[in-house]
């Protein structure tokens, strides 16, 4: 009798514990996810992810949260449901404003993957090359521009009619962040 318990106790502990591993979107802390949406009719936004090159339609490749320092961040997601309004963007550092802007090259389609390259502080603006679509020559680091974001923790949130419908953050090493005014 005994055995039945224990083995039966082992069972159940195993299935509580497996279930709370089972809900965690990913327990290596590789990707983040957005934010529950908020009301806005069925418009949905994918998970946020970083990268440090992206491929066609803004496929990022090897997404992390961690970066070294002097590295440019490519910010990457998908929508769907998307049937008007302005999709815009608020990129936090060390819990000040960085840098703001509309999404660029943002839904022309009900549904689509979006992503931009995030290189300096202030707004950034849609003419910008810092949106510029991954081509051979920015893959192959012929025209790469040299990076310029500062160590800090960055926090970035997507906004639709500006309601927020999504959030993810990311964090570069840096020897000389925001507080030593490096900019």
């Amino acid at each position: 009798m005994r055995r039945i318990l224990v083995a039966g106790a082992l069972v159940v502990g195993t299935v509580f514990l497996a279930g709370g591993f089972m809900d965690q979107a990913d327990p290596g802390g590789r990707t983040v996810q957005a934010a529950p949406a908020a009301d806005v009719g069925n418009f949905r936004l994918g998970g946020i992810l970083f990268s440090t090159e992206v491929g066609d339609n803004f496929v990022p490749k090897d997404p992390r949260i961690e970066f070294p320092s002097d590295t440019d961040v490519w910010i990457t997601t998908e929508y769907t449901g998307y049937t008007g309004g302005q999709l815009s963007f608020l990129v936090r550092a060390n819990g000040e404003d960085y840098a703001w802007g509309k999404v660029p090259n943002c839904c022309q389609f009900p549904e689509h993957r979006i992503g931009f390259k995030l290189r300096h502080r202030g707004e950034l603006e849609s003419a910008s090359p810092s949106f510029a679509q991954p081509g051979i020559l920015s893959a192959l680091s012929v025209l790469a521009a040299p990076a310029e974001l500062p160590g800090a923790a960055y926090d970035v949130f997507v906004y639709l009619n500006n309601e927020e419908v999504g959030r993810a953050g990311f964090g570069i090493k840096g020897k000389q962040g925001l507080d030593n005014d490096n900019t």
